[in-house]
Order: C-alpha cells, then sequence, then structure tokens
C-alpha cells in the first residue's frame, strides 16, 4: 500500500525519495539490478518508467542521501598510500577506491561496518516497546547483516535474491524510530545487505560506502576501526580472514561495550529466544570461522518466516542450530589422558576435579613406602636446583628456574594434590634444554640435573597415565598441526562465560595447558667449546623420545576434548540457562574444530593403540 504525502508540509529529500522508492516497491531497485543503473533501462515495462519519471526530479541515489546525511568529518589512515589513495572527506573518492577492490572484499567493509553498530539497538527496547521493535527492526536488522557477512565470504545469484528483500524489510524499519543512532544502523545494515546483493561493482561500491558512513554515524570508534580493517587488508591475508577477524581490533569501545550488553540483557530478559542471535553476534565480535552449511541455514529462512513473532522465528533458528550442531559435532574421545578432569558443581558451574591421573598405583607390597621416598626426593632436588639458580650459582638461562618451579608446584602431593602430566611436561623442558645445552653446561649442574631426571623416571612408573599419554603422542598421525586459533578463541569463549558457566579455575587451566614452550637453539659448532672426556649428558627416557610440539598439542587438544565433554554433560541440564545457551554457540564451532584435530591424530580414530611393554618397579 503506497504512503501519502501531505502536499502542506515540508518532508526532507531523504524522506521524499524513501516514500517513492522504497514503499512504492522493491521492484524498480530489483530492476536495476537486472538491467543496470535506475535511469539506464535498455527495456522497461510500464511499472518502471512511471516510477523512474516519478522520482526523476529527487535523482540522487540512495548512498548519496545516506552518505550526506551520516558522513564523519573525516577518518584517519596510519598508512601513507592510503592517504594517497583515498581522500574520505570526499564520499565519491570513496566510492572510486572500493570500486578499485575486489567485490568480496567490498562487501566485507560494509558487513563488518553494519555489524559494528547493532549495539545501537539497545536504545530502541524501552519499555513496552519491546514486541513492535523487535519484529519491526531488530529481526530485520540481524537479518540483513546476518546475509551481509554471509555475501562476504561468498556470492551468488541465490544470495542476491536473499540479500535484496532483506535490505527493504530493514530499510522499512528505520522508519519507525526517530532515534538517529538507530535510524544510522538500520541504514548501515540495509545498505551492507544490498552490498552484497548488488551484482555490479560501482552498485557494490556506492552501497558499502554508503554502510561505512552510517555507521560513521553511530559511534566515532568506527573510524578507527576501519582504519584497522583497512591496514589488515593492506596485510594481503585471504578474504574469508579478513571477514572473520574480531570486529574490534582493539578493545571494545566503551560505549559499545556498554550498550551491547544493555541490548543482550533486554534481549535475553524477553524470553524469546534472542539467545540464537546475542551468541551468534558475540562469535562475529571475537572473531570466528564461518560455518557455512548453518549460515546459508540461517538467512535462507522463507520469506514469510521473517515476518512472523521474534519468539517464532527465533524457534525456529534454534531449531535449524540444534539440528546442525546434532549432525556436524565430532563425539569426545573416550579415556584420553589429560592434566586435568573437570565436573559440574552444584552452583550448576563447570569447576576443575580431582584427576584420576594423579593417583599412583601400588602393584608390590613396598611401592606406596618406596613412592613416598622418591616423591619427597623429587620435591626436595627440585627446591635445592631452584636455590641454587636463585643465588645464581650457576650461569644458565632463566627458563631452568621457570621449569623447575613450575614442576616443584605441580608434582603431586601425598594428598594427591598436583598435577603429574604437567609436571612430567616440565621436566621433559628440562630435559630437552640440558641435551641442548650438555657440551657448555657448568658441570656440577649437568650432575645435579642428571641426578634429578633420574629420580623423576623412577617416579614415573607408579602414574600409568603417563605411559598412556606417551603411547598416545608416539603413534598418533600428525598430519597437520593443531589449529591454534580455534584454541584460542576457544580459551577465549571459556574467558567470556567465566564465572557464569565455568570456574576461575577452569579457565585457569585451559590457558595454562596452552602456554608456549620455550625456544631451544642450537649453538654453532664454532662456539663449542672442546669436547670433555667426563661430560655428562641427560639420561635416556626409557618411554622413548615425544616431539616437544606435539606432546603440547595434544596436552591442549586433551584438555580441550575433556572440558567439553563435560559441558555437553552439562547442558543436557542447565539447557534453559542463558549463559549455557550461549557458551554452547560461541564455544561449538572451535570444540569442533579441536576434537576433529584429535579424532585424526589418534590411531584408529581415537583407539588406546597397543602399549608397549610396562617398565617394571
Amino acid at each position: 500500500m503506497g504512503v501519502q504525502v501531505s502536499s502542506t508540509r515540508f518532508v526532507p529529500l531523504e524522506r521524499q525519495i524513501g516514500l517513492w522508492v522504497r514503499p512504492i516497491g522493491r521492484q524498480v531497485f530489483d530492476s536495476s539490478r537486472r538491467y543496470g543503473a535506475l535511469t539506464g533501462f535498455t527495456s522497461k515495462p510500464k511499472s518502471i518508467r512511471l516510477a523512474t519519471v516519478a522520482i526523476r526530479p529527487y535523482a540522487i541515489s540512495f548512498v548519496q542521501v545516506v552518505s550526506r546525511r551520516f558522513e564523519r568529518p573525516r577518518l584517519f589512515l596510519s598508512r601513507a598510500r592510503l592517504i594517497d589513495q583515498m581522500d574520505f572527506e570526499n564520499r565519491q573518492k570513496v566510492q572510486e577506491w572500493l570500486q578499485r577492490l575486489p567485490q568480496q572484499v567490498v562487501v566485507t567493509f560494509a558487513a563488518r561496518a553494519a555489524l559494528r553498530t547493532i549495539p545501537a539497538l539497545a536504545a530502541g527496547f524501552g519499555k513496552g516497546r519491546l514486541k513492535g521493535f523487535g519484529q519491526s527492526v531488530a529481526i530485520p536488522v540481524f537479518r540483513a547483516v546476518s546475509t551481509a557477512w554471509v555475501g562476504a565470504i561468498q556470492s551468488n545469484a541465490i544470495l542476491q535474491s536473499i540479500a535484496g528483500p532483506a535490505a527493504t524489510i530493514a530499510y522499512r524499519g528505520g522508519e519507525l524510530t526517530s532515534n538517529p543512532r538507530i535510524r544510522a544502523a538500520v541504514a548501515a545494515a540495509s545498505a551492507a545487505a544490498d552490498c552484497a546483493a548488488d551484482i555490479t561493482e560501482k552498485g557494490a561500491a556506492s552501497f558499502a560506502a554508503a554502510a561505512l558512513f552510517a555507521a560513521g554515524k553511530v559511534s566515532s570508534s568506527h573510524s578507527d576501526s576501519v582504519q584497522c580493517d583497512l591496514e589488515a587488508f593492506e596485510e594481503h591475508i585471504s578474504p574469508i580472514t579478513f571477514a572473520t577477524l574480531p570486529l574490534w581490533h582493539r578493545n571494545i569501545p566503551v560505549w559499545e561495550r556498554r550498550s551491547w550488553a544493555k541490548l543482550k540483557q533486554r534481549l535475553l530478559e524477553a524470553n524469546e529466544n534472542w539467545d540464537v542471535w546475542t551468541g551468534w553476534y558475540e562469535t562475529r565480535l571475537a572473531g570466528s570461522a564461518l560455518d557455512s552449511k548453518l549460515e546459508w541455514e540461517r538467512i535462507a529462512l522463507p520469506a514469510k518466516a521473517w515476518e512472523r513473532p521474534p519468539i517464532e522465528v527465533n524457534s525456529q533458528l534454534r531449531q535449524l542450530i540444534v539440528e546442525h550442531e546434532s549432525n556436524q559435532l565430532p563425539t569426545p574421545v573416550d579415556n584420553l589422558p589429560s592434566p586435568f578432569a573437570f565436573q559440574l558443581s552444584p552452583q550448576r558451574t563447570i569447576v576443575v576435579a580431582s584427576n584420576p591421573a594423579n593417583y599412583p598405583i601400588f602393584p608390590g607390597a613396598t611401592s606406596q613406602r618406596e613412592h613416598k621416598v622418591l616423591l619427597n626426593v623429587c620435591q626436595t632436588l627440585g627446591r635445592d636446583l631452584i636455590d641454587d639458580l636463585h643465588a645464581q650459582r650457576f650461569q644458565v638461562r632463566e627458563e631452568y628456574k621457570r621449569s623447575l618451579e613450575k614442576y616443584v608446584s605441580r608434582i603431586p602431593s601425598q594428598d594427591h594434590g598436583g598435577d603429574i602430566l604437567l609436571a612430567d611436561a616440565e621436566a621433559r623442558t628440562l630435559r630437552n634444554l640440558f641435551a641442548g645445552e650438555a657440551e657448555i653446561i657448568d658441570i656440577a649442574l649437568a650432575a645435579k640435573l642428571k641426578t634429578f631426571l633420574e629420580h623423576h623416571t623412577g617416579l614415573r612408573v607408579y602414574y600409568p597415565e603417563l605411559e598412556n599419554f606417551y603411547r598416545h603422542v608416539q603413534t598418533g598421525r600428525l598430519e597437520v598441526a593443531l589449529p591454534l586459533d580455534a584454541v584460542d578463541r576457544f580459551i577465549a569463549g571459556v574467558k567470556t562465560f567465566t564465572p557464569s558457566v565455568f570456574d576461575r579455575s577452569v579457565s585457569d587451566a585451559v590457558e595454562g595447558s596452552s602456554a608456549p614452550l620455550p625456544v631451544i637453539q642450537s649453538i654453532p659448532e664454532s662456539e663449542l667449546p672442546p669436547p670433555a672426556s667426563n661430560q655428562l649428558a641427560p639420561p635416556k627416557d626409557p618411554l622413548g623420545e615425544v616431539d616437544p610440539k606435539t606432546a603440547r598439542d595434544f596436552t591442549i587438544a586433551g584438555v580441550v576434548n575433556n572440558l567439553w565433554k563435560t559441558f555437553l554433560q552439562g547442558e543436557k541440564v542447565n539447557k534453559a540457562l542463558d549463559a549455557w545457551q550461549g557458551a554452547g554457540v560461541l564455544l561449538r564451532p572451535h570444540a569442533s574444530t579441536i576434537i576433529t584435530w584429535l579424532h585424526e591424530f589418534l590411531a584408529g580414530g581415537g583407539d588406546i593403540p597397543p602399549p608397549p611393554p610396562t617398565i617394571g618397579v
């Protein structure tokens, strides 16, 4: 139904164009995509000719209107080459610069700009306004920006047919509010979706420029983020990597952080399943790889489905997510040696639990007494070495002292505290340091280290999980390295939901297991002293050698595997809690990546390999 404009009152120019173009019918713009510029059709149906004549007196494109309305005085760039290419005081120059970029990159700039404006919607969820605003503005904006984000990864005719209607519906929602920030956010979302829908380089660049200027109207922080996007693009990263970078390259600005927290709270308090969008948006904030199948399913809902109330739209999206994840996520590996065990607490959070790996086994009548003696000797020898290094009796690298301090703090005590797997990891680090510097290390220190490592080797036989760990690492198939970006994002997700889902001890455990290895550089032969006949070397390991990086990767994957296994157990009973829902959405893609790597690494797809001969006590 058309919208009539009273001839007796003043109507701003952009309002006139909005009333003529958008409400008259999307077919004018749809046709312009098919046949060229709005006034350059080679063949015009009657309705299009009439619309063209009607808007000719107001022949300013939507992009020019938005840019005139929302452009910022200037965006500063730190790189001289970009300053030479682009003048941000001139919208036309920005558009011309964008036209020289690959269209996929142009859509990425637009999508990321629109995504940063989402917190502005918080102002629209005042008392008594949630229902109407959610259906008319929030859902269309989320739909538009998610469509644009998919377009930043991959574009085709199907996406273009989806993005056009998404842009139209979002734009109409902006007419329902007078709040300038909300209107700017709506304009950015609509322009970004239009950018993904436009098949012409010039059209896509125009809509991208509109999205950038509209985003700049929301907050002054957007100019800095565009600058960082440009600098990231100059690093020659792939378009997909560019699209999945964290939205804010530095810390999230104060206004955006507070507004997003307010918006998220109001959405979740509505009990309309908005977690499907809050979790999705927080994944975009943190930066995440694209699950293309799920994202396509999300944006490809039928047009009629998007017109329903938010609770129905979001329920349908949640069902899509549940069905997709149940088919995609690999099963965590059972009985996997890991430094940490986890369990659910009465407070419905996940905490670090007592790890069975730290319980010694006593096969003989005197084993318990001998274990106690060895444990005390290892602790004492470790502390003595630390005291020597503190007193600077030996001139060695700082890593020796750090590893010894970690070893003493992690070695199990008589009450089964500590962590034998992590303590053994530090003993391996010390052994590798000793082996790499055996030719130059002080013989007195070498003797102390050799004695210490011999006693630790004797202690290990009481902890059979160590033997399992070595077998897994030695027999694993390492075809590709553990994807550390997935590890970093998983850790960031755990921190995000600490303490609402994860106890702080869990965050510390996961982060501690991923600590980088010390770099052990070989010494040039020209700098080595003449070999000494009495030079000591580290004792051989009866369990065999393991590659330090492989051992570290397997340790990290094992911790994530055990934590995710516990999370899935807790999710069954806590699925109604918003925090658990959000954590699942945020962590699931990264857990899937890591556990998939673990399945591929383990021989037999996760089966425990046959054990070698057991070391006797």
